[in-house]
């Protein structure tokens, strides 16, 4: 008898184990987020990044974002020249444009290292990585799909601090997820 019962005991509770909880929750959300879009690969290739080139004698605007993205323009060199990484002289200017030579300093050289090649004397700089904040709520409008928001926010990378950029505001974003028998997917 002693036996039956706990065999009954142990039955039900394997049962109750496999069924689980068919909720999101927002643990589960944010594993699936972060597994999904914030692996090592997908932060480097959503990374927002700027551009250093070596030229000699290249037109180049006067005004510009300050972290212009893919940019270049004078503000940006003058940053670039700060942080050590480039030498600037600037040839001459006329109207809203000006003739320059840029070159790698010997540290800008050493930190080129780290950057994306993308031709002869360009390079892809890294400046921001998204960085997952935390899961803010889930919605549900039926049972097998659920919208999770969250939030996350652009970090400055070592470039990007010697550029002197600084975080951004938290921004909110959101996931789809579906249920399926083996469990929630997060879906495109």
């Amino acid at each position: 008898m002693r036996k039956s019962i706990v065999a009954v005991a142990l039955v039900f509770c394997v049962i109750l184990a496999a069924c689980g909880s068919k909720d999101l929750s927002r643990s589960k959300a944010a594993k699936l987020i972060k597994e999904k879009y914030y692996t090592q690969q997908m932060i480097e290739n959503g990374a927002q990044t700027t551009q250093v080139a070596e030229m000699k004698d290249q037109v180049v605007g006067q005004s510009g974002s300050v972290f212009g993205i893919r940019g270049g323009g004078l503000p940006d060199l003058r940053n670039y020249e700060k942080a050590g990484w480039i030498t600037l002289v600037v040839r001459r200017c006329q109207f809203n444009s000006c003739a320059v030579d840029v070159s790698l300093t010997p540290k800008g050289t050493e930190e080129s290292k780290g950057w994306k090649k993308t031709s002869d004397k360009v390079w892809m700089v890294p400046i921001f990585r998204r960085e997952f904040i935390e899961v803010t709520g889930i919605t549900s409008s039926e049972p097998s799909t659920a919208v999770a928001e969250f939030t996350s926010r652009w970090v400055p990378t070592d470039y990007g601090k010697e550029l002197g950029a600084v975080t951004s505001a938290p921004e909110t974003n959101s996931a789809n997820f579906r249920l399926y028998d083996d469990g929630w997917r997060l879906i495109q």
